[in-house]
């Protein structure tokens, strides 16, 4: 990709004191649109996950008695047994504890071939509040097994309540039984003693008209005995399970698109979260903003590494070249820094690399034809030797290292941080303007390390370095207070991954 200049404009840029973020906070979230999309796909798929395997569901209603068998034939009542309300309670307990695998399973015939858990999972017991009668309520993948199932479980209940029910008039009927042979026991003890005249004359009187306890017991026989004939049930359907014809609850792609717009929307919430806890510089108004300088280059992100401080020009990718090559031209151009003849590029923060884009601009200064010389931050302590050169001993040009220049020349001179101070950069700035044309100074951050706040007063102007996504607002921000306080303007920014540079 080719490298975007800038160009420099006097005074169009004024920093302000409240920039706001919101154009960094819309990169961010524009490199975070997969959030919202990925959250809304899976939301999607679980949503589909449950709810597309919903079933078929058919419902039975199932009719209760008021009164159990034993009080209708033996003439009780109560204030409970009329309350339907205590009764459908009692069934509703008695078929959630009924164990229905052998019956059901038998009634299917084997298919579906369901194990009693599976049978409790599939079938729901409940109120319907239409009817206010119970409802049995079977769920199946099939709409036929579905009805098979709600049918068979309530037939189950309804097939163990009339075991139940026989049983019990079996046993009534052999307590009436009982009770008649009492009776009539007792009738012929008290026979005991009379004549044989006085016995038939009471006997007849018993056959015509017997005693009101033989009556009502033979009635209540009578009675049991027509029930017997009839069948007549406490518990049966009120309306036997019709097999569905469409699924039960609403249907999954109503589920899946609120599942996506849900995502979505919590997706682009979050987006925007992280977009307003990021501190990064991501958008070019922002950057020109706090500082109050343009944007000299957009140069790609690569310029600003480690390995380029020891990469010669000549060997610079094209790209990288031409980037410093429009720097260079920028900052002749620049009515700030083009009769600047010391200029300080300055790395905004810690995170961003500038002694390397220092190196290449002023290798690229160099070509103009300009001699130039490059001051930065060395690792061993040389200051002798530096004051050697400076009093014109032959052996103190062992301290300049040359570069490729080009057609012009290029030196680097090397200052070990620890023997920085103001009056021995004073010199090296007073000996190197009478000797280059340039004096290019590589700067580390100002604000966190003291040999950059050295550096940065022996510059006439000063070069921000920024990164998009590395450099900080409040490190630009400190830099452009920091140079405004020393009295060295900012003529503009370098800035690298910014718009359409490589990045």
């Amino acid at each position: 990709m080719s490298v975007v200049p800038a160009p420099a404009s006097p005074g169009s840029h004024v920093a302000s004191s409240s920039v706001s973020a919101a154009p960094d906070a819309v990169r961010v979230v524009r490199k975070l649109l997969w959030l919202p999309i990925l959250l809304a796909i899976l939301g999607a798929i679980v949503a589909y996950l449950v709810t597309g395997n919903r079933g078929y569901e058919a419902q039975a209603l199932v009719k209760v008695g008021s009164q159990n068998l034993d009080q209708q034939i033996l003439g009780l009542s109560s204030e409970s047994s009329t309350n339907s309300t205590l009764v459908i309670a009692e069934t509703i307990a008695n078929m959630d504890q009924l164990a229905t695998a052998r019956a059901t399973n038998g009634v299917l015939d084997g298919s579906p071939d369901l194990s009693p858990t599976e049978i409790d999972d599939a079938v729901s017991v409940g109120i319907d509040t239409k009817t206010f009668l119970i409802a049995v309520k079977a769920k199946d993948k099939s709409p036929f097994i579905a009805a098979k199932l709600a049918k068979a479980y309530t037939q189950a209940y309804i097939d163990l309540v009339a075991t139940q029910e026989r049983q019990r008039l079996s046993d009534i009927e052999a307590q009436l039984q009982k009770r008649l042979s009492e009776v009539r026991q007792q009738q012929a003890a008290a026979l005991n003693g009379l004549t044989a005249r006085e016995k038939r004359d009471a006997q007849r009187i018993l056959a015509i008209q017997p005693t009101a306890e033989t009556t009502q017991i033979t009635a209540k026989l009578e009675q049991l005995a027509v029930l017997k004939r009839v069948n007549v049930q406490s518990v049966q359907f009120a309306r036997e399970p019709d097999i569905p014809t469409s699924p039960a609850g609403l249907p999954p792609i109503l589920f899946m698109i609120g599942a996506l717009f849900a995502g979505g929307i919590i997706g682009t919430a979050l987006a925007f979260v992280i977009a307003g806890r990021d501190p990064k510089v991501r958008a070019e108004e922002t950057l020109e903003a706090l500082l109050g300088a343009p944007i000299l280059v957009r140069a790609p992100t690569s310029l600003a590494t480690r390995e380029r401080s020891t990469t010669p020009f000549s060997a610079l990718r094209p790209v990288e070249a031409e980037a410093a090559r429009i720097a260079a031209a920028q900052l002749r151009l620049n009515p700030t820094s083009r009769d600047a003849r010391a200029i300080a590029l300055v790395s905004a923060d810690d995170d961003t690399i500038g002694s390397p884009v220092a190196l290449q601009v002023a290798a690229a200064l160099a070509r103009t034809p300009f001699t130039v010389l490059l001051i930065g931050i060395g690792a061993e302590p040389n200051w002798p030797q530096v004051q050697r050169l400076l009093d014109g001993a032959p052996d103190g040009a062992g301290a300049l290292e040359e570069e490729d220049g080009g057609d012009g020349t290029l030196h680097r001179l090397a200052l070990a941080e620890d023997e920085l101070r103001d009056d021995r950069v004073a010199a090296v700035r007073a000996w190197a303007l009478q000797r280059y044309d340039r004096l290019v100074i590589a700067s580390p951050t100002p604000d966190r390390h003291s040999a950059g706040v050295v550096l940065l007063r022996a510059a006439d102007t000063a070069v921000a370095v920024a990164s998009a996504g590395h450099t900080s607002r409040a490190s630009l921000t400190r830099l452009r207070d920091l140079s405004s306080q020393i009295g060295v303007p900012i003529a503009g920014t370098i800035a690298t991954g910014f718009g359409g540079a490589e990045a």
